[in-house]
């Protein structure tokens, strides 16, 4: 749906602004309107909205191992303090990495290559035949436990294209 919606937003782009359309559709909106500020400000507030809910999850398990180690944890106001610092603690140390190393983006391009297909693919997969073995090897489940293997060695194969690639890409621009 967000494919079909960025097309359209694309093509009535290039329709009302022709030849003139530049790569970003906000950047050829006039600047005085309203509508146009508001689709500015929309692009720059989105990735620190999304920077903070994919540091969720990260925070949230970082909170619950060390936080029930505080001896004040009975005291709701200084949990909820140290709770604030240690997200913004990571917050910082984050956006200090990326400052500080040159080739941060493709390091973790190439950690997402490797991590994400393995992850949000291949256990998935492989955990389904575990649980289902018995039931996938009988006569007319077989086709399902062909199409999961094929699934697995594509995805593997596609985080190995991915992890290469970046591996290159890092190696090409130390050079």
């Amino acid at each position: 749906m967000a494919t079909l919606l960025n097309v359209i937003v694309g093509i009535i782009g290039s329709v009302m602004f022709g030849a003139q359309t530049k790569a970003q559709v906000h950047l050829s909106m006039p600047p005085n309107l309203l509508a146009s500020k508001v689709a500015i400000w929309a692009t720059l507030i989105t990735p620190v909205t999304q920077f903070a809910l994919f540091l969720s999850p990260i925070s949230c398990e970082l909170e619950g191992v060390l936080l029930p180690r505080l001896p004040w944890r009975s005291d709701s106001r200084l949990v909820h303090a140290a709770s604030m610092a240690l997200r913004t603690a990571l917050l910082l140390g984050i956006t200090l990495g990326a400052l500080v190393f040159p080739y941060f983006a493709n390091i973790i391009e190439l950690i997402g290559s490797s991590v994400s297909v393995t992850l949000c693919v291949v256990f998935p997969c492989v955990f389904y035949v575990k649980i289902f073995y018995r039931s996938l090897i009988q006569a007319q489940q077989r086709w399902r436990l062909v199409g999961i293997v094929g699934i697995v060695v594509v995805s593997a194969l596609a985080g190995v294209a991915g992890t290469v690639v970046s591996i290159q890409d890092l190696a090409r621009k130390k050079n």
